[in-house]
Order: C-alpha cells, then sequence, then structure tokens
C-alpha cells in the first residue's frame, strides 16, 4: 500500500511516496516502476528474512542506470536477504534535496553524487561515504546534431578540442549546482573557459524533459546522465560531446562517482545495518558482472521506456563502469577529491580518505 506525504527537511520541501516493503518511487516523473526484491535470491533467502525486517529509506538524488544496484537490491531480493525493508526515495530536488533529508533523520541512507558529499564534509558535516554505486563518472554531454555539424565537431575530435568549440551556447542541466553541472564547470576551466560568462545555463527536470527541449532547439548542449546521452544520439538529434562513462575522458576513469552515504552518528549506532546494506549493494555489484543477461532484463522492466539495446551497452558493453564490491578504492576516491577541490570548492582538498569513508569500505 502507498501513501503519499510531504517530507521536508532543511528548509526543503519535498512530495514523496512512502510503501510498505522494498519499493522504488519515483517523484521526478521519470520512467521507473516500482517493485519489489524476489527473483534470484528468493529461494535461498536466509533466516533473516524470517524475522521482522529493518526499514531503511534511501534518499536517491535521480532514476538512472547509474543506480543500477540500488535498483538490482530490490528487484533481486539482496537487501531482504540481509534483513533489510528498504525503501528508496528519488528526491526531485537531487543532491541537494537527498543531502538534507540524511543529515536531517529523514533518510538514513543518501545514495548521490560523491562530489556534493565531499562538499558537505569539507564543509563540515560528518558523513561517512559507505559504498561505491559506480566507478566512473555517469556524465554524457550531448550537443545537437546540426549545430555540431556547422561548428565541425565529430565524434573522432578529442574532448578538449570540442569544448573549446562550444563557448557561447545554451546549456541544460538537470539542476543549477547539481554533480552534472558541477562536472561541467570544471570541464570547461580545464580548457580555459569560464563557466558563469561563456555559457547560458538553464535547469531543465526531469531529464526526458532536457532531452525534448535539445531536440526542439530551445538548448543547444545537454548535460545528463547515462543512458540519455545514447538516447539522443541513437535517435539522431545529438552528437556526443563527452562520454565519461564511456572512458572518452582517461583522467577521470575509476572515479567514485556515485556512492551511498550516512551521517557518522548513524553508522556508529548502527553499524550492523550499514554492514547490511554494504553486502547488499556488493551483491547487486557482483550480479551485474556475474548474471549480465538477467540484470539487463530486470533493469528493462523497471525503465520500460529505455531501448533494451542502450541498457545492455551500458550494463553489459561498458560494465567496466560498474565496481565488483562495495569498497571505496583509495585512488577512485583521490581522483574524485582532487578533481571537487580544483574545479569546484577548494575546501574539499582538506578531506582525507580516512576521515571520508567509513572503515570497513576502505583498501589498503
Amino acid at each position: 500500500m502507498k501513501k503519499i506525504g510531504l517530507f521536508a527537511s532543511f528548509g526543503v520541501v519535498l512530495f514523496v511516496i512512502t510503501a510498505c516493503g522494498g519499493s522504488t518511487n519515483s517523484i521526478a516523473g521519470a520512467n521507473a516502476t516500482s517493485s519489489s526484491g524476489s527473483n534470484a535470491v528468493q529461494a535461498n533467502q536466509s533466516e533473516k528474512a524470517n524475522h521482522t525486517l529493518t526499514k531503511i529509506t534511501i534518499a536517491q538524488t535521480s532514476d538512472a542506470l547509474g543506480w543500477a544496484a540500488d535498483d538490482l537490491a530490490l528487484k533481486e531480493g539482496f537487501f531482504k536477504k540481509e534483513g533489510l525493508d528498504a525503501d528508496i526515495q528519488v528526491m526531485t530536488g537531487g543532491d541537494a534535496a537527498a543531502l538534507p533529508a540524511v543529515i536531517s533523520g529523514n533518510a538514513q541512507f543518501g545514495a548521490v553524487t560523491s562530489i556534493s558529499t565531499l562538499e558537505a564534509i569539507g564543509k563540515g558535516q560528518n558523513l561517512k561515504i559507505i559504498a561505491p554505486f559506480t566507478d566512473q563518472f555517469v556524465s554524457e554531454f550531448i550537443i545537437r546534431k546540426d549545430l555540431a555539424e556547422k561548428l565541425g565537431i565529430t565524434d573522432q575530435m578529442p574532448v578538449s578540442d570540442k569544448i573549446k568549440k562550444i563557448k557561447g551556447l545554451k546549456v541544460g542541466t538537470p539542476d543549477i549546482g547539481g554533480s552534472i553541472h558541477l562536472l561541467f564547470n570544471g570541464l570547461v576551466k580545464k580548457n580555459g573557459l569560464d563557466p558563469n560568462k561563456d555559457f547560458t545555463v538553464t535547469a531543465i527536470h526531469p531529464y526526458p524533459t532536457e532531452l525534448d527541449a535539445l531536440k526542439r532547439g530551445q538548448i543547444d548542449v545537454a548535460l545528463v546522465p547515462i543512458p540519455y546521452g545514447d538516447i539522443a544520439v541513437k535517435d539522431g538529434y545529438a552528437v556526443m560531446l563527452a562520454n565519461f562513462w564511456g572512458g572518452a575522458v582517461p583522467e577521470f576513469s575509476g572515479a567514485v562517482h556515485q556512492t551511498m552515504f550516512v551521517t557518522d552518528q548513524y553508522a556508529e549506532a548502527h553499524p550492523d545495518v550499514v554492514e547490511a546494506v554494504r553486502r547488499a549493494l556488493a551483491d547487486a555489484l557482483q550480479f551485474i558482472h556475474q548474471h549480465p543477461d538477467q540484470a539487463v532484463k530486470d533493469l528493462q522492466e523497471m525503465f520500460p521506456k529505455t531501448d533494451p539495446d542502450i541498457i545492455k551497452k551500458i550494463v553489459v558493453t561498458e560494465a567496466e563502469g560498474y565496481p565488483t564490491d562495495s569498497s571505496i578504492p583509495r585512488k577512485g576516491f583521490d581522483i574524485l577529491r582532487d578533481f571537487t577541490a580544483q574545479y569546484v570548492d577548494p575546501s574539499v582538498g582538506k578531506v582525507t580518505y580516512e576521515n571520508a569513508v567509513w572503515k570497513t569500505a576502505q583498501t589498503n
């Protein structure tokens, strides 16, 4: 049974949907459907599932394939296997809504982009990153095909050359100040442009609306997560500017772009729950690599409007973007931390791996 309520925290007011049992609830109009995990592990549920499940709420920043581990942990019963009744709330406000939801205690876990988490830690928030969703930036920057042809932008051109050609264009982003927007700011700064003076940036949400604005010529460039750039390119009206997920920007490869976090207070009070979540996500990540065909089938059910070939490309052909366990590699952390400190927020430079990453998620 579902019920609609009002979710308020830190001055942010959000409409959310709560449900009994494991579920994914979108409040952003995205195309994922509600689901309860049960498939692959249902016949082998641990004894934990026979007892009262521990209810947890996960505030998730968006609804896209970068969060596949969350979706599969529900669909395949990995949360329930660990004795968890997980409710995933997809926040209309992105990271800016998910972070205060967790900090205020309205949600216990946050599935967000690590840039925002590191910014919060750099500003004094006591948070811990406990597991990765990806070890690659999940972003895709695309440009209208007709404009790319006019500017002489081709697929074979280095990303740095493409970026230098888009000065003065109208850019659409899911939210101002969100992770994708911050990544764009960093990339254009890296290539000698000023993101505040050289572009007109507009927030457009949800993602299909942003693609429609690009198609209609209302914007020139769209900053989107996977698989929305692939969708526009396949439909023939866009050209890829920078496919971070596909490894087009190698200096950022390995970055732990999307992660799960908790407050220090919650982690210290409930380490058993934190470890249960980490195990469930590890199972889901391993499932992607060990059972890719079933993972694609599950995700197709949850994203029915997305072309199956695109899901297969993201999940199978480009599977290296998904980690194989729930640890946070130091190198991937350092890439993200150094990028954020240099191009987004200098205060992040003082954030250390040991301070930001939960003790059992750290690697040697």
